[in-house]
């Protein structure tokens, strides 16, 4: 094989494993945030928490959704918004609708709302 096209599968493979581990970085970021004022996950579990009717009534259009206050959910929502993403540009676009629309779209009329933390992190990574 030509060195010059070994040297180019090369870089494509470095950059593939690099956009991979960006994913799972913003994922990883967006997990370990601490839960949102008025949630308390019991003992531990990334999927059970207790949620206070003050974060409920105090959410964007009183949000019942469980996956909007666990920070596991969310990093679920990022992880699947972002899978398809295949160049950097793809995932910069990708972030910025979801920072844009607070939302993590799946199809036309389905997604995940995004909480105020998640916004901040993909915010940050895109800043």
């Amino acid at each position: 094989m030509n060195a010059g096209l070994l040297e180019a599968i090369e870089t494509e493979q470095a950059l593939a494993n690099l956009l991979e581990e960006l994913k799972d970085r913003i994922a990883n970021t967006v997990q370990e945030a601490s839960p949102m004022p008025g949630v308390r996950p019991i003992s531990g579990s990334p999927r059970c928490a207790v949620i206070s009717s003050s974060a409920v009534f105090g959410s964007p259009g009183i949000n019942l959704s469980p996956r909007y206050y666990l920070q596991s959910a969310q990093a679920d929502a990022v992880v699947s918004g972002v899978a398809s993403c295949h160049t950097v540009t793809e995932l910069l676009e990708r972030l910025q609708v979801m920072v844009g629309k607070q939302k993590v779209e799946h199809g036309e009329h389905a997604g995940t709302q995004l909480n105020t933390q998640a916004v901040q992190i993909l915010r940050e990574f895109i800043s």
